[in-house]
């Protein structure tokens, strides 16, 4: 079951001033990878859809809520069924995984990794933190953030199943998964956003020149035809 209360992507509460620092860096991260086409898995309100489209690259919106008018309506646990065999230079993926039970996690990103060269993924980062920032005239602000070690059992948020940070879903046990089927190029906590943790991933899939035959890089043995 995905767990998700009805939003108004349209008001200040789901829109905080972190929400749009969000948006930015998801826009910054999926733009340096130098993308022609991005798949966008939960839009919301479209703000980082309307951006990149401005920006000339071909988007297109996934997401199982009809009212946030996705090109595409359905569950991300059936996207390989979906897309078939459609594929994207980036699959961007930002606070949509925790709304769902974490024994799904492993197989939604296996197929993330058939139908995308790179993924971006943005996931809740929980943890009780100290944030120090210094700021000297003629100089940019410097921000140091200090976890402490203090593990929580459950999400303060109804929505989430999960975290990161939560007890049982360690960091390190995210990246394991992760590196079942991705190449992990960058990993970073958001310094103005801290509940942010971003996963810059690099498909450990092949593609062949006519897109069609894909085989992982680090399993000879497996070959998919999608």
């Amino acid at each position: 079951m995905i767990k998700q209360d009805k939003i108004n992507y349209f008001e200040l509460e789901y829109d905080s001033k972190e929400s749009f620092l969000g948006y930015y860096e998801q826009i910054q991260e999926v733009t340096a990878l130098n993308p022609k086409n991005v798949l966008e898995i939960g839009p919301g309100n479209g703000v980082v859809t309307d951006y990149l489209r401005k920006r000339g690259i071909k988007i297109t919106t996934f997401d199982f809520n009809k009212n946030t008018n996705p090109d595409i309506v359905g569950d991300v646990r059936k996207i390989n069924d979906i897309l078939c065999d459609i594929n994207f230079d980036v699959i961007l993926c930002a606070f949509v995984l925790e709304h769902l039970p974490y024994n799904y996690f492993l197989d939604i990103i296996e197929s993330l990794c058939i139908h995308s060269k790179h993924l971006v993924l943005v996931l809740p980062n929980f943890a009780a933190r100290v944030i120090v920032s210094a700021k000297i005239p003629s100089f940019k602000e410097k921000r140091w953030i200090l976890s402490l070690p203090w593990k929580k059992k459950t999400s303060a948020n109804p929505n989430h199943y999960w975290e990161i940070g939560l007890r049982g879903y360690s960091l390190s046990r995210i990246k394991s998964d992760l590196e079942e089927y991705f190449e992990i190029k960058k990993v970073f906590t958001s310094k103005e956003v801290p509940y942010h943790k971003f996963f810059i991933l690099n498909s450990r899939l092949e593609r062949y020149s006519d897109d069609k035959y894909i085989k992982r890089k680090h399993l000879n043995t497996s070959v998919y035809t999608v």
